[in-house]
């Protein structure tokens, strides 16, 4: 009986491997096809992940790490590729931030700068880093569907589509007005697409902020266009249309200001678990309003809670009668930290209408622009400061709300100290809401709490304390969209495919049924943002379909 297997890998379509090992064999033995063919790939495929690590000169970095598990000896590899002039290293080095030290950062040379084309590889008994790569691949099969099945599923039963051909003709169109980045994102993006078209998805969930990601979440947004699904039992095209919440990270945000969230037990709110936030988060929410409005407040963790998906006790300690006692409800004063905050502070106030009727991004175009900040100035000074790659850099556009949106950024996930004068409007216009994101930022605290119900305090790290706040904000935007919003349309049509780009869920068009599914799920948005939070978004449609697209035959 075999047991080999096939792997498909991606080159440039000029490529012709067999011939040139034939014209340059390579001086060390140790390199194989085998090897050149993955290596090549890796470069071609890793910028689908983190397109933002693209250089404006086409080069990604690529970690020794990374290279290692292809193969041991990939410097040989690379050496080779260099001189046969397949691919150059531009010898500068790329600063991880996640703490992965440095890499070099590589392209492919101008004669291969071409769409990819796939190529397999047979092997009769797998390598050590396929087999590792499969195992970590099915765990985070595994693990997403156990988080997301109502989700998972429409993937795993292969219902989305591509038109593959004319993705092919539009690309071909703008292909050679594009810089040498967005060349490199094309290529990256056409095997991406090519994944979809071989129905070759996977699919995971991060441990920061519970998202989903897919082939779909990885696809640049003017691709969206040429996907499509079918219906199960069916192999009719069906367009997909989407909605997206407008200025969406900002309205998570302003859940911090929201009193259903620390008091969903006692205003019997629908309830989000305490693993909503992340592990070492735990008592996060809470101590918000410990530091800022000097009260302390403890609450109690265990397995029963978790199990019973649970909303934590809250317990209330006066800070002006300093005691052991603990008393439930309110402070031992008389005064509650825990209603609705935005109505005993205006500029909160005003900042959670603002994202809730979604202009908060228009808002803020008019402030930058009477307190006269010169934004493109602001760019190019702090770029050299603080940018250590191409993903750090700000970039300037011609649209004023793209850069304001750039911004509002910088507020919400920087650190503190960093971009001061273009946060400053910000904070003279929102100085509650300023403050209480920089004290979230500014100190460490949290617990990690493991299955068995035990708590583990985590060791301060104040370099990383600024991270806390998106990973909150994501947690609250898969918790709301994923967990709740599409698990809920998943439950009422349950045949129905959904599939999801964070803040972005897409569904058949209604053009070819009787239910209007786009109008239910924004009317389950509504309705379950109210019951939990206590406001609803502002969304917009987007509809994924190009011209004459559908007028093909299926």
């Amino acid at each position: 009986m075999s047991t080999s297997k096939k792997f498909m890998y991606y080159i440039p379509e000029n490529l012709d491997i067999d011939s040139l090992l034939v014209h340059n064999p390579p001086p060390d033995k140790v390199v194989e096809k085998n090897d050149i063919i993955q290596h090549i790939d890796t470069l071609l495929t890793a910028p689908i992940y983190n397109s933002d690590n693209i250089g404006e000169d086409g080069s990604f970095p690529l970690s020794s790490k990374k290279l290692q598990g292809i193969c041991h000896h990939y410097k040989a590899v690379l050496t080779y590729l260099e001189e046969v002039c397949v691919i150059e290293c531009t010898r500068n080095y790329y600063t991880d931030n996640k703490g992965g030290g440095e890499c070099r950062r590589y392209r492919f040379c101008d004669k291969y700068i071409a769409f990819p084309k796939p190529i397999h590889i047979e092997f009769k008994k797998l390598p050590k880093n396929l087999v590792e790569k499969k195992r970590k691949g099915d765990g985070k099969r595994r693990n997403a569907g156990k988080a997301y099945p109502h989700l998972t599923k429409h993937l795993k039963k292969k219902y989305l589509r591509v038109d593959y051909e004319g993705a092919i003709e539009y690309l071909k169109i703008i292909f050679n007005s594009e810089s040498r980045r967005g060349q490199t994102k094309i290529i990256a993006a056409l095997a991406n697409l090519y994944n979809i078209k071989t129905k070759n998805f996977y699919y995971s969930v991060d441990n920061t902020g519970n998202r989903l990601h897919s082939n779909l979440t990885n696809l640049p947004k003017e691709l969206r266009k040429f996907i499509y699904c079918v219906m199960p039992g069916s192999d009719q095209k069906y367009p997909l249309e989407a909605v997206d919440l407008k200025n969406s990270q900002p309205f998570f945000a302003s859940i911090i200001f929201n009193n259903p969230l620390i008091n969903s037990s006692i205003n019997n709110h629908h309830i989000i678990p305490p693993l909503l936030l992340p592990n070492i988060y735990n008592n996060y929410v809470l101590n918000i309003y410990n530091t800022l409005y000097n009260t302390y407040a403890q609450y109690n963790v265990h397995s029963s809670v978790i199990n019973n998906n649970k909303f934590p006790s809250i317990h209330y300690v006066s800070k002006k009668n300093n005691r052991k006692s603990i008393k439930r409800g309110n402070t031992a004063n008389g005064e509650r930290y825990w209603g609705n905050i935005n109505d005993q502070y205006e500029d909160i106030k005003r900042f959670t209408e603002l994202v809730s009727n979604g202009t908060f991004y228009e808002y803020l175009v008019e402030v930058y622009k009477r307190d006269g900040i010169d934004i493109q100035e602001s760019f190019e000074l702090y770029n050299i400061v603080y940018s250590k790659s191409e993903s750090d850099c700000l970039k300037f556009k011609s649209d004023p709300r793209s850069n304001i949106k750039q911004i509002c950024m910088l507020v919400f996930f920087s650190r503190n100290n960093d971009y001061q004068k273009l946060k400053e409007p910000f904070e003279k216009e929102f100085p509650n809401v300023y403050q209480t994101f920089q004290r979230i930022k500014e100190c460490w605290w949290g617990c990690k709490v493991y299955k068995s119900g035990r708590v583990k305090k985590e060791k301060e790290n104040p370099a990383e304390s600024y991270k806390k706040l998106p990973a909150l904000l994501q947690r609250f935007e898969s918790h709301m969209i994923l967990g709740v919003v599409c698990k809920r349309f998943s439950e009422k049509f349950p045949n129905v495919p959904v599939f999801t780009i964070h803040d972005n869920i897409a569904v058949p068009a209604y053009d070819n049924f009787s239910v209007n599914y786009i109008e239910e799920l924004k009317a389950i948005i509504e309705e379950e943002f109210l019951k939990i939070i206590g406001v609803s978004p502002m969304v917009h449609d987007e509809q994924w379909r190009p011209k004459d697209l559908f007028n093909k035959s299926a």
